[in-house]
């Protein structure tokens, strides 16, 4: 009995520089892709920064106000 290798060979296969067009393909969107995620994790993180950054300086003024027996208009 003899063992023979069947292929289905209607679709023609990819040359070697198409193979490595696609690969520079998925690999450039792969990097677009992490480069976009990286930029809207930064964009997160500077604004949760700012906040807390802003918030500290609202709590402290709160507390040296009150310190002072001053009352701070929250309406701004």
């Amino acid at each position: 009995m003899i063992i023979q290798k069947k292929t289905m060979s209607w679709l023609p296969r990819a040359s070697a520089y198409d193979e490595v067009a696609n690969a520079n393909a998925k690999r450039k969107a792969s990097n677009e892709s992490f480069m976009s995620n990286q930029t809207s994790f930064s964009s997160s993180f500077t604004s949760i920064q700012t906040s807390f950054v802003t918030e500290s300086g609202n709590l402290a003024s709160q507390a040296a106000a009150a310190r002072l027996g001053i009352t701070l208009n929250k309406s701004a």
